[in-house]
């Protein structure tokens, strides 16, 4: 019987302690990380995985069966990686910026997914070929999995059974028991549909249930009414997580091969990098003739000079990063060839000092965006990354993916904890002060991005600049609808998620906002550092609100 068995027999061997990490596991996102992506509770319930995953993976290494062949081991490299997607997962309670936020999200995932095939697999040779394949098989073998723990409760079960392990020899549930559990699931999902109907219907009992509810933080009506659908089926997804894992990984669902590129022709490697190589010299004299000092073509001005060819030379550096990372795997590279090919890497440092050199020109003009700040940021990155191409050029053995990931991830670590909206809010507001120094008429629009017009890193400039600044009418304008729109949200949402206030009270003399935050035992977990400054700017502020929508 046992080799018509399916599924990894060292997995099927820990199966009931890998059932209670996965109910614990999930227990523990529910109470830390369930809604509260950027706050403080994801971070915390990070770390908690990293022990969840790092404990069954010591049991999985006691308990494994010799036929399956697993080498499961636990190294510094797994450790980096877990420890820079917690970091990375921390930082979004400091910031109201989605796009880091889900930028953190993705990222964090993929270094946990690195971190935890690193338990299984022995990825000395692997390159980038390798790790793609893995991380992709990976994915697709978690969800193959699916049926792994049915079949392994299945088939414990018989043997039980076969053995004479009955249910009557077993301590077991009273029918009592049983029937009350049953009667209290069945009911749940039918009690809080008539509850959210009822308060609908009457707004005093509504009122009495919120009333009821309210004393514990975490429920209350409005938060059941939202989630008592969603609720479960995260619940799940993360009760079967860490099973479904280590199922793929032990029963072989990721590419261990590696990969053994095809080998062209050398000759043509030497013609390809001779024909570029004489452009990207023409190219960089150019560039060091006129741009670099200060020339540009008759009727151009420096930001419309810039910013017609940034794009351009930012993907052709891209370019020469990947062909570099292509001639290594397959090519048998000659001393001409590997001289061609450190011109190519010098010539791309060119390339990217002259993209750089672009991008300020146009931020002096048009001010700074997250955007502009991103594409400094991996000029940068990419400014590090051809180092690590320039070694691999002549020492074979380099590995070119673990320098480029670990340069990535300490690279965007930095990024996130930066405080990128500050920066970017301080240098727009400089620019602002200067130029209202010489002409009363600027406009704040013209110094506020689009994607910045809700960023809570705004509010306390908006605010020291009304104060401080006799502005237009459409510009006072703005920056009351900033704080009506932003305390409206923190109004409807009534908790840390964006920046917990519990009321917001309107002054019938001023019409001015006024949040109260409160302390709760579960408040902390969705606790916020950007929307705590927001708080405190709406605290501080004398900007009347005039919006009559909001009038009392």
């Amino acid at each position: 019987m046992e080799n018509n068995e399916k599924y990894s027999k060292t997995l099927r061997a820990a199966h009931q302690f890998v059932w209670k990490a996965c109910i614990i596991h999930a227990v523990l996102y529910s109470i830390f990380a369930y809604r509260a992506e950027d706050g403080l509770g994801a971070g915390i319930f990070e770390i908690i995985s990293v022990c969840v995953f790092l404990i069954v993976a010591f049991k999985l290494k006691k308990e494994a069966v010799p036929e399956d062949c697993l080498a499961i081991s636990i190294g510094p490299g797994t450790y980096f990686y877990y420890l820079a997607d917690i970091l990375i997962t921390f930082s979004s309670a400091f910031t109201n910026n989605k796009f880091f936020i889900i930028m953190n999200g993705i990222i964090g995932l993929l270094l946990f997914s690195i971190a935890t095939i690193k338990i299984f697999y022995n990825d000395k040779y692997w390159g980038f070929y390798n790790y793609f394949a893995a991380i992709v098989s990976f994915f697709i073998g978690v969800i193959a999995s699916i049926p792994v723990p049915f079949y392994n409760s299945s088939l414990i079960k018989k043997r039980r059974a076969a053995e004479g392990i009955t249910k009557k020899a077993r301590k077991k549930m009273s029918p009592t028991t049983k029937n009350i559990l049953t009667g209290v699931i069945v009911a749940l999902p039918i009690f809080f549909i008539i509850l959210g109907l009822l308060a609908s219907a009457d707004k005093v009992f509504g009122d009495v249930m919120t009333g009821i509810f309210d004393f514990v933080d975490y429920i209350n009506v409005d938060w059941l009414l939202e989630n008592y659908i969603l609720f479960p089926y995260m619940f799940i997804i993360y009760f079967a997580v860490v099973y479904l894992v280590f199922a793929a990984l032990t029963d072989k669902k990721v590419s261990n091969r590696v990969y053994t590129p095809t080998k062209f022709e050398t000759t043509i490697a030497v013609v390809v990098y001779v024909m570029v190589d004489l452009l990207y010299v023409i190219f960089s004299i150019v560039q060091f003739m006129y741009l670099f000092q200060g020339k540009v073509p008759e009727g151009y001005s420096y930001a419309e000079y810039a910013r017609q060819g940034f794009f351009q030379l930012l993907f052709v550096a891209i370019i020469n990063y990947s062909g570099i990372v292509f001639t290594n795997a397959h090519y048998e590279k000659n001393a001409l060839l590997k001289l061609l090919m450190t011109i190519t890497c010098l010539a791309t440092y060119v390339l990217i000092a002259s993209s750089a050199f672009r991008m300020v020109l146009y931020i002096r003009v048009y001010n700074l965006t997250l955007l502009r700040v991103l594409v400094l940021w991996f000029l940068g990155v990419l400014s590090i990354f051809m180092i690590g191409c320039l070694v691999s050029v002549y020492f074979s053995k380099w590995n070119l993916f673990k320098y480029s990931i670990v340069v990535f991830t300490f690279c965007y670590a930095i990024l996130c904890f930066a405080g990128v909206d500050n920066l970017i809010v301080k240098y727009n507001f400089d620019s602002f002060r200067e130029d209202y120094s010489h002409d009363e008429s600027v406009s704040l629009l013209d110094y506020i991005p689009d994607e910045y017009r809700s960023n809570y890193s705004y509010a306390i400039e908006l605010a020291n600049v009304y104060n401080e600044y006799s502005l237009s009418e459409t510009d006072k304008l703005l920056v009351e609808k900033y704080f009506v729109k932003n305390a409206r949200d923190f109004y409807n949402i009534r908790d840390y998620q964006r920046g917990r206030a519990e009321s917001i009270e309107i002054k019938k003399e001023y019409r001015i906002y006024t949040p109260k935050k409160i302390t709760s035992p579960m408040n902390y977990k969705r606790y916020n550092f950007a929307a705590a400054d927001f708080v405190r700017a709406l605290e501080s502020t004398d900007i009347e609100l005039t919006d009559p929508r909001m009038a009392p």
